[in-house]
This record gives C-alpha cells, sequence and structure tokens, in this order.
C-alpha cells in the first residue's frame, strides 16, 4: 500500500498478527528465513515479517537480501497494488444510514473519537468506519512513513523485474473481520482502547522479538495477550480464524508455487510456526524446510 494510504493495516494485519493465539508447539527450530525444497529439488525461500518501518527490519540482513535477490517470483499475503487499497478503505467504511455513534455507548464512543484524534483521525471520518477499522487502526503503530517490511520487498520486486502474487483476495482478509457480529466488533474494541496505552511498549517487546527470530517467544508473547481479552471464546475465535485458518488457505496455495522453485515468499512471522503453521504444513507435504536464518 502505497506511501501512508492504509499503511498501517495488513497484509499481515500486523499487530493482532502478532498478537494471534497459534496452536500447539511451535518448531523447535529459531529462524525468520526457511529454505525449501521440493522432492524434484526445486529451491525456494519462506521469509516471516513484522509490519515495522523500524530501520533495523528494512535493513535486510545479507542472508535474506541475497535469497530476494535470486528469486524470480515474491509471494506476499496479498498484492500490495494501488486498487486493493482502494477496496480496504472502501470495505472500513459503514453503510451510508448507519454512523459509529449509534452502535457505541456514548462513553466508549468518546474514547475512539480521543484515540483516533491522536492519529489525525477527524470525528466526522470516525463516525462513518466500521468498528474493527478502529481495531485495525490503534492495534498498530502509528505509521510516518509507510514504508513497512512488505511494501519494502513489493517495491524491490518491482524494481528488480520480479512477478508478485498474492496468497489470498481481499474480500478473504475481510471476511475474518465481516464474519464478527456487531456487539462482538464493539467488544474486541473495548478491549483494544482499554490496552491501547500499553500498545507501544508490547510492540517495541515484540519487535525486540522478532529481531531476535525467536518465533517460540513471539509465540508465548501472543498467547498472553490473548488471555487479557474480557470475552476469551471470542478471542481466540477471531485469532484462529485470523492466523489458522488463513494458514491452510495460504499453504494450498503456496504449494504449486513451490512445485516451480524461484521463490521469495514473505508472509507475517505468525505464520510459520506451530503445528498449522506454514512451516509445519508444508513438511506434512513432504517438503523439506531448513532454517537459514
Amino acid at each position: 500500500m502505497q506511501g501512508k494510504r492504509f499503511a498501517w493495516l495488513s497484509p499481515p494485519l500486523l499487530l493482532l498478527l502478532l498478537l494471534a493465539a497459534v496452536a500447539a508447539r511451535a518448531e523447535t527450530e529459531k529462524g525468520l528465513l526457511w529454505r525449501i525444497e521440493t522432492r524434484e529439488g526445486a529451491v525456494s525461500h519462506l521469509f516471516g515479517t513484522i509490519h515495522s518501518e523500524d530501520p533495523r527490519v528494512l535493513a535486510l540482513p545479507d542472508p535474506v537480501s541475497s535469497r530476494f535477490d535470486s528469486a524470480q517470483t515474491l509471494v506476499l499475503e496479498m498484492d500490495l497494488g494501488a486498487e486493493d487499497a482502494v477496496a480496504m478503505g472502501q470495505a472500513m467504511m459503514l453503510p451510508a444510514d448507519e454512523a459509529l455513534q449509534q452502535l457505541l455507548g456514548p462513553e466508549l464512543y468518546r474514547q475512539s473519537v480521543t484515540a483516533m484524534a491522536a492519529r489525525g483521525f477527524p470525528e466526522a471520518v470516525v463516525n462513518r468506519l466500521q468498528p474493527w477499522a478502529l481495531i485495525l487502526t490503534l492495534s498498530m503503530p502509528q505509521p510516518e512513513t509507510g514504508l513497512f517490511l512488505d511494501y519494502l520487498l513489493y517495491l524491490k520486486a518491482a524494481e528488480q523485474g520480479k512477478a508478485v502474487v498474492g496468497l489470498e483476495r481481499m474480500d478473504e482478509q475481510l471476511a475474518v473481520f465481516n464474519s464478527l457480529s456487531v456487539n462482538e466488533q464493539v467488544s474486541l474494541l473495548r478491549d483494544t482502547l482499554r490496552d491501547h496505552d500499553d500498545f507501544p511498549r508490547l510492540f517495541e517487546q515484540l519487535l525486540n522479538t522478532y529481531l531476535e527470530r525467536d518465533l517460540q517467544k513471539l509465540l508465548e508473547l501472543s498467547e498472553q495477550q490473548n488471555l487479557r481479552g474480557s470475552d476469551t471464546a471470542l478471542q481466540q475465535r477471531f485469532m484462529g480464524s485470523l492466523v489458522d485458518e488463513r494458514n491452510r488457505r495460504m499453504a494450498s496455495r503456496l504449494l504449486p508455487l513451490l512445485e516451480k522453485g524461484g521463490v521469495f515468499a514473505a508472509v507475517g512471522a505468525l505464520h510459520l510456526p506451530g503445528e498449522t503453521g506454514l512451516v509445519a504444513q508444508l513438511r506434512r507435504q513432504g517438503l523439506e524446510l531448513t532454517p537459514v536464518y
């Protein structure tokens, strides 16, 4: 997504993804970059990303940069072209005959307007947004440049003439949120506002853990945060849809691309570990995955 346009949105669905609960054990290996080899010898790579503008994240280490440069195809969770950014912006808006103020109680609406004002959103805009749009916005670090890691890779791929493939469509990502009832969205928004002041500290903790390439610890932090929700069952169901169900879809669509080789797949870091994660799923399909970095 270009410039600051929706730079705070997925695709990794950013902080929500990094806080997602994922099932069972994590892979014991440590690393963000994995070498993938098919039975026929085709080689590709899988890279876990974080939606961040931090210079430490954007400065790709040599093992990552060299594998990226040698790939023919960049695979992302979703295409980051302008059309999808516009579609996302439209989807975030309530129907013309609805207003956020009607969906929230006076106190929660006031808190929402205040929190969004700190992000530069006037009340007139906030009142037109879906509750889940506020959850996404407030759950992420405030953008400064819009050049987050996935978008950097997208731009580099364009410069190098690589093919770019998205594993999901916009409507599929939006279905995660549209499946929530208004009451469920409001419940999640209430939790988001409750914890909002603590998000900078939490994200810094997650960022440092990512830079340490410790997926197991990311999982533990994720699960700890999930338990803080006022409706644990809702949190777990939502995060299951956000990560586990999408993992299965992404793995099935990634497989035929890997058979050709020359792929550099970049997805949110918490899509990699766990029994439903991409590393375990691809291994079960007979592919050999080895941590590189």
